[in-house]
């Protein structure tokens, strides 16, 4: 009897054992995917922006779908009196970051020969940082880091930032006024609260991005989640994660598109 008991404890021991990293696993898949949850914007004059490319008049670029693109979130707003003009759109992000990283979908390779340009001005409209961007080999999402040379970012100060691209040829520049495509928006980086840090502290790099996207800060939320990708891009719960990522801020048409070399590996011209 006693021998009986004992082999059923086992057995029990056994079970829970073997359970114990499956409820981990189930745990895992059902964790809810990263959501980014929309902050108030900065103080000051609405931040005006575009967030996609494309509907300009005299910029050459041929028709793509998606267009140029910004990875940022943005806010439409409609005139109800006049529904049939296109609405105005608020774009900004946040970071805690003096060096952020910045996101963009390009839809044309180097061998256009098109041109690109990445512009960001203080909140006196003076400019702080200019660099020419190498088109990538393939079409798909670069990431444009401020460098470390660079001063960076004052605390709670609003910055605009501007991603031109230029679809003309030396050919046609002669003939033709150059307007080129962009986007643009506004970033400010602030301080995160004591919570936030303490809970950062602690977080594995997955759950930091989480963390990051409930808090609104939106570049240190993307750029924790593609590092993570690009380091191990086998991993589908990282390309999930930031497929949930984009689709929250309603950028739908990238989300599955693949990230490419950027500035950090040499697609950067002086």
């Amino acid at each position: 009897m006693k021998l009986r008991l004992l082999l059923l404890s086992l057995i029990a021991i056994l079970t829970l054992i073997s359970i114990g990293p499956l409820r981990h696993s189930l745990a895992i898949a059902k964790a809810p995917k990263t959501s980014f949850k929309m902050p108030n914007p900065p103080k000051g004059p609405p931040p005006r922006g575009r967030v996609r490319g494309g509907a300009q008049r005299g910029t050459f670029c041929p028709f793509t779908q998606p267009t140029l693109t910004a990875l940022t979130p943005y806010v439409e707003h409609r005139d109800p009196e006049f529904p049939q003009l296109p609405p105005t759109m608020d774009v900004w992000g946040y970071t805690t970051q003096t060096h952020p990283t910045f996101w963009f979908y390009l839809p044309y390779p180097k061998a256009t020969g098109y041109q690109a340009e990445f512009i960001l001005q203080d909140a006196t409209e003076t400019v702080v940082y200019r660099q020419a961007i190498a088109l990538p080999e393939h079409p798909g999402v670069i990431a444009v880091s401020l460098p470390k040379s660079h001063p960076g970012l004052a605390l709670a100060q609003p910055y605009r930032w501007y991603f031109a691209l230029r679809c003309q040829t030396v050919t046609k520049m002669a003939a033709y006024p150059i307007v080129p495509d962009r986007v643009e928006g506004v970033v400010q980086r602030l301080q995160p609260s004591l919570k936030l840090m303490q809970q950062l502290a602690i977080a594995p790099p997955l759950e930091q991005a989480r963390l990051y996207a409930e808090a609104g800060i939106w570049f240190d939320a993307i750029t924790t989640l593609a590092t993570l990708h690009q380091a191990k891009p086998s991993e589908s719960i990282y390309w999930e994660e930031w497929n949930a990522l984009l689709q929250s801020i309603h950028l739908e048409e990238v989300s599955q598109k693949p990230l490419v070399p950027s500035i950090d590996e040499g697609f950067v011209t002086q």
